[in-house]
């Protein structure tokens, strides 16, 4: 399919949630949290989420190859996934995550065992490197962005989910596409060939 249109998927607190657990039914409350807060960091509490991206999750070349619909959020040289709903963007992140040994932290509630594999890994890029925007990559980035899932997490505590909307009008199939189930999006193990992009842009939205 390639590029599509870059479309604003909003969603309530109640509803993203909602998505998560759908993804993945046997999160703790806890780890729904968790998860559904580094989602609101990344999106600006999921009021600039483009095509059901949960997590700004990125295309593998293969995947590229493959078909998978891709949007530009304006970040020059960096595609990101357009999900055709929002369980499909919750469970390519949640892939993502599991495939990279966090779920673990998330069920247990240890944010910070959690941020210490994202750090490890370099999620928001090696400390002391520049990342794509120009950011000298820092420790502060990371206590940061623990601050940003800390304080989502106490929002999000109180918020009953509630069934995700399906979307009205997309430019993206309405059933599932053979890309979609040929990826692992909708299987165990989904997604997990899909990286996450550097957060700074996430973090850019929270001021646009």
């Amino acid at each position: 399919m390639g590029q599509v249109a870059t479309v604003k998927t909003p969603l309530s607190a109640a509803q993203a949630l909602g998505s998560v657990l759908a993804a993945a039914p046997g999160l703790s409350r806890t780890a729904l949290d968790m998860i559904a807060a580094q989602s609101a960091v990344e999106t600006a509490a999921w009021k600039a989420m483009n095509n059901y991206n949960f997590g700004n999750v990125t295309p593998t070349q293969s995947q590229l190859a493959a078909g998978v619909p891709w949007m530009d959020q304006g970040i020059h040289g960096m595609k990101y996934i357009a999900f055709p709903d929002p369980v499909s963007g919750a469970q390519a992140m949640l892939g993502w995550l599991s495939s990279h040994g966090l779920l673990a932290y998330a069920q247990n509630g240890d944010l910070d065992g959690y941020m210490a594999k994202l750090r490890a890994g370099c999620y928001l890029g090696c400390i002391g490197n520049t990342d794509p925007t120009g950011h000298t990559v820092s420790q502060t980035d990371y206590d940061n962005y623990r601050a940003g899932i800390a304080s989502y997490m106490s929002k999000l505590s109180g918020v009953t989910p509630v069934t995700p909307p399906m979307p009205v009008a997309t430019s993206l199939p309405s059933t599932v596409p053979p890309w979609l189930v040929a990826l692992g999006i909708l299987g165990a193990g989904a997604a997990a060939g899909y990286v996450l992009a550097e957060t700074r842009f996430g973090r850019r939205l929270l001021t646009a």
